[in-house]
Order: structure tokens, then C-alpha cells, then sequence
């Protein structure tokens, strides 16, 4: 209360103590470079303290979120950011499994063509093989036979001169 004279009279102690608080509290803001400074709401909350849904000498009002849903916010965030790094590490895994299925079909792939060309290649060189034993033993047959026909030959001279 202020009196004639302009001097504030203060009618409880309590009520001088909280004004005293206040002006510090705002003195201390305005005087030191401080990065978030402190709103009219903030300080007189850090000075009356505070009711859910009442703020002292503000009256009803605004009132502060719920711890509740801040709760549920901070969950919801961190179950979200929780399933994005699984959802990451199961992509993660089943790409490094399918790249693992992709290098053992090639080289299974690899292999069975090796295969089949050392089969294909085997068959070639036996059918190579037989064609030159046939060559061959037709060859000798024919010298066989030409060298028989001439012997032959020869002894009919010796034989019949």
C-alpha cells in the first residue's frame, strides 16, 4: 500500500519478502547477459510458486501441461525414434542376408556351370577320342589288309614261279 507521502507501506512481512524476491530476481535478468532469460510469468512462478491451473497473482488462467501428456508426447517420441532404429537395423540385416543369398547363388551358379562345362568338355574329348580309335584302327585295318593282300601276293609268286 502506498501511503501520502508516495512510500509503500507494506501490511504483512510475507507480502515485503515476495516483493524483495521479485526485484531481485528481476534486477538479476536485466543486469547479467543470460542466454534464455526468465519470462514475467517464469519469475513470479519461481517466487509464489505454483497451483495446476492458477497462477498467483495472475489469477486462473492458462493452465500448465499436463504431466500426463507430456508424458505420453515423450513416450510416443521415444517408442517412435525406438521403431525407426529397429525398422533401420532390420533393413540393415535383411540387406546384408540377401547380399550373403546373392554371393552364395553366384557361386553355386559358378560351380554348376564349371560343372557342366568339365561334363560337356569329358563327353567332347571321349567322342574325339573314339572317332581318332576308329580312325586309327581303320587306318591299321586298311595297312593290315593292303600288307596281308601284298604278302599274299608274294607267296602266290613263290608258290606258282
Amino acid at each position: 500500500m502506498i501511503n501520502d507521502r508516495g512510500e509503500i507501506v507494506w501490511v504483512d512481512p510475507q507480502s515485503q519478502q515476495i516483493h524483495c524476491q521479485l526485484q531481485e530476481l528481476v534486477a538479476q535478468q536485466q543486469s547479467e547477459e543470460i542466454v534464455h532469460p526468465m519470462t514475467r510469468d517464469e519469475i513470479l512462478s519461481s517466487v509464489h510458486g505454483e497451483r495446476t491451473g492458477y497462477v498467483r497473482g495472475k489469477g486462473y488462467g492458462k493452465k500448465p501441461p499436463k504431466n500426463s501428456l507430456t508424458q505420453a508426447a515423450n513416450i510416443e517420441a521415444s517408442v517412435s525414434s525406438a521403431i525407426e532404429i529397429v525398422r533401420q537395423e532390420i533393413q540393415a540385416d535383411m540387406d546384408r542376408k540377401l547380399q550373403e543369398e546373392r554371393e552364395h547363388m553366384d557361386a553355386e551358379l559358378k560351380r554348376n556351370m564349371e560343372k557342366e562345362l568339365q561334363r560337356k568338355l569329358d563327353e567332347k574329348l571321349e567322342h574325339v577320342n573314339l572317332e581318332v580309335e576308329n580312325k586309327v584302327s581303320l587306318e591299321v585295318a586298311k595297312k593290315i589288309h593292303e600288307q596281308l593282300g601284298a604278302f599274299m601276293t608274294r607267296m602266290q609268286k613263290v608258290i606258282y614261279s
